[in-house]
This record gives structure tokens, C-alpha cells and sequence, in this order.
């Protein structure tokens, strides 16, 4: 009635538009018009068959200018949209809101929402499991060339050790030549050990014919050697080694053989060994000292090992073949 009375306040409502007003004024504007959307009766009353009927409620939503004598009419000229309908006015979210409070319009509305969606979902769904299927096999099938690819590597590996063995064996087999050969080269040679400090008057080749006399009991002469000079340090004792190569095999051999003659001397001989085989010795001085062989000893560049006094003889190729028949310690266990 406030209204009706005051037509200064009338016309000035008139003249001013939707725009102008804030949307806390078109709030209170249509909180006083509203009527009260909780109660089913009144909204039915006030938006006719799109309430009752779901269906026809999200049409006139979608379509607002539609022509249904029951279906609001939907202004677009202001945000957030008007509604009219029984000349009252109704913004949006306040329908929305108080179609929210009527809990048997929810009840309708629900199921129709689901069915609406549901398509949409369900198209979602599958083109995530599509998608999710597609990068699976996409991966199945890198790791299947991934898998074979490796076992082609493993054959070409195995392939690869196979052959590496086969070179290892021949690089063994031509060491082996090669330690031949150059133990053949020393068959006429042997090693004095201990020997007198040579000097001016008394040249390697006397100090030799001096010992083979005097200590071995063979006469030999210039002649019979070919080659002799120091090799080494002096030791602690001040004493040298000397290598002798003698003219021929048979002289070699003789003085080899009366080696024994020297127990009672500082001096002793030994063969003229390579580097490796001289490594052999090494272990086999070892072996004895932690007592896993009684003896050891070479003939002509040969080497020959017991277990024990009156055991098997072996003929020692290489140290793998030492330590197969009489393990040693590592050298930190030995220390």
C-alpha cells in the first residue's frame, strides 16, 4: 500500500532501469515480491505446469522465449537473468535457490538430470578408458621390442663371451709358445748366485771357471763359455749374481747337475728362468714356508713339485695349476 500512495516514489522506481541498481538493491527489490519458494504450493501456483512438470521447467530454462502461457519469460537485457511470471518478477538464482528448498521438485529433477547426463558421463568414461586401453597396449607393445631387443643383445653377448673365451685361449695358448721359445733360448744358460764382487783382475768368466773348479770339481775353460756378466745389486752379503751362457748344452747340464756340491757354500745355481716361470718359483717358496709342498726344483727350465716326501711328482705349467694342487692364501692372509 506504501507504494500505491507515493507516486513520487512510484515514478522514480519507474525511471530508473535494472542496470542502474546494484544487485543487493534488486535483491531486497525481490525479496519483498517474492513469495516463498519453500512452500511447493505457492511456486507451483507462481510458475504453473514447468514445476510440476520437470520436463517443460528445464525447456523454459533452455528456452526462455518460448511462447507456453506457463512458461516464464526470460529478459536478457540485464545479468543475471529476470523472470516473469503473473506479473512478478524473479531473478534466477533465486528461482534456482528455491527450487533447491522444494525437496519433492529435487526428488523429480534428479532423475531427469542423471538421465541428461549420463550419456555425457558415460561418453566420458570410455573415452577415458579408450584412451587408458590405447596407452597400455601403446606401452605392451614397446616393452614387447624392448624384451626383444634385449634378448637379441643377451645372444649377441653371450656370443660376444663366447668368442672373448676362444681369444683368451689362444692369447694363452701363444703366451704359452712364447714362454716356450723363450726358455729354449736360455737352455745353455745358469744363474750363480752369491758369487765374488768381480773387479779388474778378475774378470765374471774367471770368477765362473773358479767355482766350477775349485767348488764343483769340473774343469772347464774360456772356451766353454760363452758369455757370462753381472746381473742385479750386490745383496747384503756383497755378493753378486752372475749369468753364464755356456758354449753348449752338455757343459750347461754337467754343472747344473753338480749344483749339489754347493750345500756347504754361500753360492748356489739355478736355471735361468723367464720372468714367469720365475714367478712360479715365488709361489712355490711360498707354498713350502706355509708348508703345502715339501720340495720344489727345475730341470732344464722345467718345474716339478711334491706334496710330501715320497708323493706324486707334478710337473707345474702355470700357477693356476700350482693352486689346484696345493691352495694358497691370499697375500694379505699370508701377511
Amino acid at each position: 500500500m506504501s507504494r500505491q500512495s507515493n507516486p513520487r516514489s512510484s515514478s522514480k522506481r519507474k525511471q530508473t532501469s535494472p542496470v542502474e541498481n546494484s544487485n543487493s538493491q534488486r535483491r531486497r527489490f525481490l525479496s519483498s515480491s517474492l513469495p516463498d519458494l519453500s512452500e511447493s504450493d505457492t511456486f507451483s501456483s507462481v510458475l504453473g505446469d514447468s514445476v510440476r512438470e520437470p520436463q517443460l521447467y528445464l525447456a523454459a530454462m533452455a528456452s526462455p522465449t518460448s511462447s507456453s502461457p506457463n512458461t516464464p519469460n526470460l529478459s536478457t537485457q540485464d545479468q543475471p537473468p529476470f523472470f516473469q511470471a503473473q506479473g512478478k518478477t524473479f531473478s534466477l538464482p533465486d528461482i534456482i535457490f528455491g527450487a533447491f528448498k522444494n525437496q519433492n521438485l529435487v526428488n523429480q529433477l534428479v532423475p531427469v538430470l542423471a538421465e541428461a547426463i549420463m550419456p555425457t558421463l558415460k561418453s566420458a568414461v570410455e573415452s577415458a578408458f579408450q584412451s587408458l586401453n590405447d596407452t597400455i597396449k601403446s606401452q605392451s607393445e614397446t616393452i614387447d621390442k624392448q624384451n626383444h631387443e634385449i634378448d637379441t643383445l643377451h645372444g649377441k653377448l653371450k656370443n660376444a663371451e663366447k668368442s672373448n673365451q676362444d681369444l683368451q685361449q689362444q692369447i694363452w695358448g701363444l703366451e704359452e709358445s712364447m714362454d716356450e721359445l723363450e726358455q729354449y733360448s736360455r737352455r745353455t744358460s745358469l744363474r750363480f748366485h752369491n758369487c765374488p764382487q768381480p773387479n779388474s783382475n778378475n774378470s765374471t768368466d774367471s770368477i765362473i771357471k773358479d767355482i766350477c773348479r775349485e767348488k764343483l770339481g769340473i774343469q772347464i775353460t774360456e772356451n766353454d763359455i760363452f758369455r757370462s756378466h753381472p746381473i742385479g745389486n750386490r745383496n747384503n752379503h756383497g755378493g753378486i749374481q752372475i749369468i753364464c751362457r755356456f758354449q753348449n748344452w752338455k757343459t750347461k747340464n754337467a754343472v747344473y747337475k753338480a749344483k749339489s756340491k754347493l750345500k756347504n757354500s754361500d753360492i748356489f745355481v739355478t736355471e735361468d728362468l723367464t720372468r714367469y716361470r720365475q714367478g712360479i718359483i715365488h709361489e712355490l717358496s711360498a707354498a713350502k714356508r706355509l708348508r703345502k709342498v715339501h720340495s720344489f726344483w727345475t730341470n732344464d727350465g722345467r718345474i716339478f713339485t711334491k706334496l710330501s716326501e715320497n708323493g706324486q711328482k707334478y710337473l707345474i705349467k702355470s700357477i693356476s695349476e700350482l693352486h689346484k694342487i696345493a691352495p694358497l692364501p691370499s697375500d694379505e692372509q699370508r701377511g
